[in-house]
């Protein structure tokens, strides 16, 4: 009987054993793409799950890339982040930081850390994003034009429909990823709109037309944006020292997302296609600081945190206001 006894003892404390080094902690780590862009930030993010109790934290991005915004009371020293939690809400926790790599950066780029005793696991190696364009349709490249990268945005063309597709998700400003052409002269950019976003109408897909350079803040644009419940309304900037300003918006009885935009010097002109009187409207003209070249593009966008909004353009159209033929007929910068 004693033997039997201390069998039981021996294999349940040998179970106790197992289970508690099981039952340790584990940490995932994910990023928006498995590329990286030299000079752009990135979004980092660690799933850790187990049980509860405090839990030590150490995680080590590439080396010379620049930390900040990390969350839930992280110390960086001399390129390492540490997290000291004391408890883990329903055996889970999200922890976040971003890194932005020098414009010099090249090559691949490691990541290491460990939670406890366990490495954190997943993309552990990044390597650099190639700069070569990639068409899309009748446009030239298209690209992720954020502060910070969040979330993985793409974007695709159905040549059998004509269809582009766009997914993207939130930002502070006005787009996160554009599909676009550089052009130079009187020009339109016309197409047919929709948007979807699952948790809010503060979201949606536009045309546009922007100065310069791609990036954020513009130093002038014009857009054309249809919201998710179908309204449309332009917005524009004259200049780099200008406050955006918007026009009024136009009902689904008016319209049902077929719009245009044409540039001409400085000039600036959004029309709509009016469905109870089955023709074009100029709904606005605006004097912007449009200089040659300048950027026509098809854009989608969400303010709403980790939630993807998809714009669906048909019947994309550019077209040189010199003459009658299509693009395809006039010279791209």
């Amino acid at each position: 009987m004693k033997k039997i006894i201390m069998q039981i003892l021996t294999l349940t404390i040998a179970f106790c054993f197992v289970a508690s080094a099981s039952a340790q902690p584990i940490a995932e780590r994910s990023l928006p793409y498995s590329e990286y862009w030299p000079g752009m930030k990135h979004q980092v993010t660690i799933n850790i799950s187990g049980p509860d109790g405090a839990i030590h934290i150490e995680e080590t991005p590439p080396m010379d890339w620049t930390i900040d915004d990390v969350e839930n009371n992280g110390k960086v020293n001399n390129g390492v982040i540490t997290w000291d939690l004391d408890s883990q809400d329903n055996q889970s926790a999200i922890i976040t930081y971003s890194v932005t790599p020098p414009s010099t950066a090249e090559g691949n780029a490691v990541f290491s850390g460990k939670i406890g005793d366990h490495k954190i696991t997943e993309i552990i190696t990044l390597s650099q994003a190639s700069q070569s364009p990639q068409p899309l349709g009748i446009f030239q490249d298209h690209k992720d034009i954020v502060g910070e990268i969040r979330l993985a945005y793409d974007a695709a063309y159905d040549s059998q429909t004509g269809e582009y597709q766009i997914r993207a998700g939130s930002s502070p400003d006005f787009w996160s990823h554009l599909v676009y052409s550089e052009l130079s002269g009187p020009f339109l950019i016309q197409a047919r709109l929709k948007a979807e976003c699952p948790s809010t109408d503060i979201a949606g897909a536009a045309i546009i037309i922007i100065t310069d350079e791609l990036i954020l803040p513009p130093p002038a644009f014009y857009m054309v944006f249809y919201r998710t419940n179908g309204q449309v309304k332009g917005e524009w900037r004259i200049s780099n020292n200008h406050y955006p300003d918007v026009t009024g918006w136009i009902t689904p009885s008016m319209q049902d997302g077929w719009i245009r935009l044409e540039r001409e010097g400085k000039l600036a002109r959004m029309y709509y296609y009016n469905i109870q009187t089955q023709e074009w409207i100029l709904y606005d003209t605006q004097e912007i600081e449009l200089n040659d070249p300048v950027y026509a593009a098809l854009a989608a966008w969400s303010n709403e945190n980790h939630e993807m909004a998809v714009g669906h353009f048909w019947d994309v159209e550019l077209k040189s206001l010199l003459e009658t033929s299509s693009l395809s007929n006039w010279q791209l910068y």
